[in-house]
């Protein structure tokens, strides 16, 4: 499929990934094609043997089409304002919308006072996440 005005911009070992990357430049109205992905898709074993999976552009387009598979998405982790989780299923900050966001650790003295009241650790499960980005603390239903 080797064209000679088409260039090789970026090479994957796996056929999602690249077709992501095919999108966001399609996304951009910058055609491309992907040479490689069926041998890859087949046989993943053979990835290295066949060179992965090749993203080509025409050889004018080479310089945009890396410009666009470096910036980052357009829209952070959680989308839109409202989402209430990102992609990988955390939830998002309610008052920033980041997708930074992670579970309040429990304290210790409420571990131990447990242990040494109760003989166990009772799994206290704070339901509180907090945002690195702002700060904020909520909780999550």
């Amino acid at each position: 499929m080797h064209h000679p005005s088409l260039v090789k911009i970026a090479t994957y070992d796996d056929p999602v990934f690249a077709h992501l990357a095919r999108n966001k430049l399609e996304a951009e109205n910058l055609q491309s094609f992907l040479d490689g992905e069926h041998h890859v898709a087949m046989d993943w074993m053979i990835a290295n043997a066949v060179g992965g999976i090749k993203l080509l552009v025409a050889a004018k387009d080479r310089d945009r089409a890396i410009r666009i598979l470096e910036e980052p998405a357009g829209l952070d982790e959680c989308g839109s304002v409202g989402t209430e989780s990102n992609q990988d299923g955390e939830a998002c900050c309610p008052n920033c919308n980041s997708g930074n966001t992670f579970p309040e650790r429990l304290r210790r003295k409420w571990i131990f006072l447990s242990l040494l009241l109760l003989g166990t650790p009772l799994p206290f499960i704070s339901r509180r996440r907090i945002c690195e980005d702002c700060g904020n603390k909520w909780n999550a239903g």
